[in-house]
């Protein structure tokens, strides 16, 4: 009798348990509104130990109950899961955890919302918390691309959003005994995260437009001690519960950024972009601040950015630390994941196969596209990013519109066929030209979404000739497209035609070129004056983007003087080294040319600082535009300056270090010797070089590609006298039995065209040597190239002021002049952006009227 009823109790406590448990294991929503109103409201949940990014969001359809009236959801979970921000529940719903045995039911009476239940405080809590602010407060904040260019701008801004993070977390504690632990801290980090992340990023808008105010960088300091700095991660919010949001990761690694480039700028050494660095940095700081779950959702989101950026030794390391961590290993599969996702796209994998479905319903093959550069832009209609992108490619198709080794694969996620056909003839969030193509109306679930990792757009990537994925270097919307430019031909097969040059054997002239035909070169001789046309004119091609210009040939090459009055405005440029399209970049920027390249520049003049030979694939193409410009400019008045530099000399007398392998095929297919043939005295660019100057002065300044030496200085030799001693010896080795007059002009430490004393770094020259150059040519300022300063993205001033160095690194997309209108001096790059070198007032910004590569 015992046995039977302790039996019987058994069974019925198990069946009551089994009962609590299953009511535990669910969370039921209900909402009670005057009508029927299925397919009105939505539910989205996700596991609360995912990404936003890579979340799988569960969309939940509502279940009508037997009062038509009512909605119902119920939801199994065992665990908590959170409530996505794109759910509707009366009211745009913030993001939310749900625990399991929630229950609630909202009623709507008279405009007002009621909320009765077991959770009834929660929801009530996340419904007045969508309220704090004015809806005017609201839209400013919520605003995503809201600029503070402006110290006045960030401080209304960061007021604005303090007061609102205030209400939001006073209204959060007086919840704290009504709702649970997990729903107040998880809340208190969503919203202090999101607060974090606007004005972390409002204040670098400010910060990197201080110029534009010519505010000095420490301006900045007490206004950051003031707002951001009261606001770094600290003890009230390193909890499991504060910091499980997504938010919270990418709030720290925001404030990180932040902190990183305040600090760099205070120090004045904010060069180059360690982003590898920046990325340990952010991971060790959230190993520090973090713990436990949140430690684990904070690291494997920087690891899952960092994996996207680039697999090195650095980043895999990272993600080796991470899986040496313990428990979690949900975390670990995902990581392992990543990985395995980075090493599909190393350096020199091949890109995954695809099918895509073309505007004219034919399938697209990636097969087809073996043998040329692919650039792949994945976008949707809506997308503000890709808006914004548009104009940047628009910059990548004119450079290479021509070219039919590169294509524009447009794809598009768009599930709607004509909605797509309408974005691609709008041309406002794709280019509308190149192969347009979507995802067949799959949308994301299409494989070239997995297998290409796509999780935000626009993305792009580019596919070289063998088929291998190639990572963009730099965003395009951030230079207009300059870096993508560059990539995209240093990627291009060097195309093998060149010429023409024109050479004067005895008998008729001639005129050399090497062409393609069928795929291989060829040297093609013409007689002069046949073939080339009765002025002697002929067109000069840019083999990357198709654009072409005449030269007529010049009928008396002149000896340029040594010395001119100022002009009214003045550009210089330095170490072109083949570089075409940076050339022709900065000439449209800066209205020397036009695109039809005629000179706009009236009596400007264009000072040429040497080294416009070698490295480079384009030096016969740079050559002609300047001997071609030359003539134009003194149409109108102008004046093309091409002072010599060392890569010049060292052509002309033989020393071919540097020299691009394509002209030493080109020598041999002409059946010429590169020096002594090419740019010998009987040809028609070498005779036209061998009139140049070394060293020229222009109104009150001294223009020369290297520099003036102590030895040039001791020689107290006058311009007009170094360019007469130099001149004769252009084609020459000289050893050190020469003339120490001569030596000193044209050796290779203290030459105009080699010195490099003004910018070594131990044994510089002194600033009296400086001065004594400037009082011996009666001169205010030396303007030279030839030295690359850091890493040779901006012009520098040197020694206050009285050295200017204009050397910049071209092949790297960093292009840039020096424009001097007036008194006044200014940087101008290949977008025409015009800043002052020496202070002053902000000028107005110019028109680009075109960029060509």
């Amino acid at each position: 009798m015992t046995i039977k009823r302790t039996l019987a109790t058994a069974i019925v406590s198990h069946l009551f348990y089994s009962v609590c448990f299953a009511q535990q294991n669910k969370v039921i929503i209900e909402i009670a509104t005057a009508t029927s109103g299925q397919g009105t409201y939505a539910l989205k949940t996700f596991d609360l130990r995912q990404f936003d990014d890579d979340a799988k969001v569960t969309t939940l359809p509502a279940s009508t109950t037997t009062h038509s009236a009512v909605l119902r959801w119920e939801i199994p979970t065992a665990e908590p899961i959170v409530m996505s921000a794109a759910s509707q529940l009366m009211w745009d719903c913030t993001s939310m955890p749900l625990e399991p045995g929630d229950s609630v039911r909202i009623t709507a009476t008279a405009g007002r919302l009621q909320f009765t239940g077991k959770s009834g405080p929660k929801f009530e809590l996340n419904y007045r918390l969508s309220q704090t602010g004015s809806p005017e407060v609201q839209k400013i904040l919520n605003k995503r691309y809201l600029y503070c260019d402006s110290i006045g701008d960030f401080e209304h801004y960061f007021a604005l959003s303090e007061n609102m993070l205030t209400g939001q977390l006073d209204l959060i504690a007086q919840y704290e005994n009504r709702v649970s632990a997990l729903v107040t801290g998880y809340l208190k980090g969503f919203y202090l995260s999101g607060f974090r992340l606007r004005t972390a990023s409002k204040f670098e808008a400010a910060i990197f437009a201080r110029k534009k105010y010519h505010l000095p960088i420490e301006h900045f300091r007490p206004i950051y001690d003031t707002t951001l700095a009261r606001y770094w991660p600290s003890a009230q919010d390193t909890s499991d519960y504060t910091s499980l949001s997504v938010r919270t990761a990418r709030a720290l690694k925001k404030f990180v950024t932040t902190k990183l480039n305040f600090d760099r700028l205070l120090a004045g050494v904010y060069e180059g972009n360690d982003e590898i660095g920046n990325y340990q940095r952010y991971y060790q700081a959230a190993k520090t601040k973090y713990r436990g779950l949140a430690q684990r959702k904070a690291l494997s989101f920087i690891l899952r950015s960092l994996l996207r950026e680039q697999l090195t030794p650095a980043s895999i390391a990272l993600a080796e630390d991470f899986l040496q961590l313990p428990g979690y290993p949900d975390y670990h599969a995902y990581i392992n994941q990543r990985l395995a996702v980075a090493r599909r796209f190393e350096k020199g994998s091949m890109a995954p196969a695809f099918t895509l479905t073309s505007l004219s319903g034919k399938p697209v093959h990636s097969g087809d596209l073996r043998g040329k550069i692919v650039i792949m832009d994945f976008w949707f209609t809506g997308c503000v990013g890709c808006e914004q992108m548009t104009p940047a490619l628009k910059k990548v198709e004119e450079a290479y519109w021509n070219n039919s080794k590169v294509v524009f694969l447009s794809i598009s996620i768009d599930k709607d066929q004509a909605k797509w056909s309408r974005s691609i003839a709008q041309g406002r969030y794709t280019t509308g030209h190149g192969l347009s193509t979507f995802t067949g109306g799959k949308g994301t679930a299409h494989p070239i979404i997995a297998d290409y990792d796509v999780s935000s757009y626009p993305t792009l990537f580019l596919i070289d000739a063998d088929g291998r994925i190639v990572k963009v270097n730099k965003d395009p919307r951030e230079d207009n497209a300059t870096t993508l430019i560059q990539q995209i031909k240093n990627m291009l097969p060097i195309s093998a035609t060149d010429g023409p040059y024109v050479l004067y054997p005895a008998g008729n002239p001639l005129v050399k070129s090497v062409v393609e035909q069928q795929g291989e070169p060829q040297a093609k001789v013409e007689t002069l004056g046949t073939g080339v046309g009765p002025a002697a004119v002929f067109q000069i091609t840019d083999a990357y983007s198709g654009r072409s210009f005449p030269v007529s040939l010049q009928q008396q090459l002149l000896v340029p003087p040594t010395e001119y009055p100022q002009p009214s405005r003045l550009l210089a440029i330095s170490d072109i080294e083949g570089n075409l399209g940076a050339f022709v970049s900065l000439l449209l920027a800066s209205h020397v040319i036009d695109n039809t390249f005629n000179w706009t520049f009236g009596d400007g003049h264009l000072v040429l600082l040497g080294d416009f030979f070698d490295r480079g694939s384009q030096v016969t193409e740079v050559l002609w535009l300047v001997y071609s410009l030359e003539q134009k400019a003194r149409q109108k008045g102008g004046w093309v300056h091409f002072i010599l530099g060392n890569h010049e000399l060292m052509n002309l007398s033989g020393d071919l270090r540097y020299v691009h392998h394509k002209y030493k095929t080109t020598a041999s297919l002409l059946g010429e010797e590169y020096t002594t043939g090419l740019y010998g005295n009987n040809s028609e660019l070498g005779r036209w070089l061998r009139t140049k100057n070394i060293v020229e002065r222009i109104g009150n300044m001294l223009f020369t590609h290297g520099g003036i030496s102590a030895e040039i200085n001791r020689s107290r030799l006058s311009l007009q006298q170094i360019n007469d001693m130099a001149r004769p010896y252009y084609g020459q080795n000289l050893t050190s039995k020469q003339d120490s007059g001569l030596m000193a002009v044209m050796g290779t430490r203290s030459a105009p065209f080699w010195y490099r004393g003004y910018y070594e770094s131990n044994g510089s020259a002194p600033e009296d040597q400086v001065d004594r150059t400037r009082t011996l040519f009666a001169v205010d300022k030396i303007v030279t190239g030839h030295t690359i300063i850091g890493d040779g993205e901006k012009i520098t001033p040197h020694y206050n002021g009285k050295v200017i160095n204009i050397d910049t690194h071209h092949a790297s997309g960093h292009s840039a002049a020096l424009l001097i209108e007036g008194n006044q001096f200014y940087t101008v790059d290949i977008q025409g952006r015009k800043l002052p070198l020496f202070g002053g007032p902000q000028p107005p910004q110019p028109t680009v009227t075109g960029q060509v590569d």
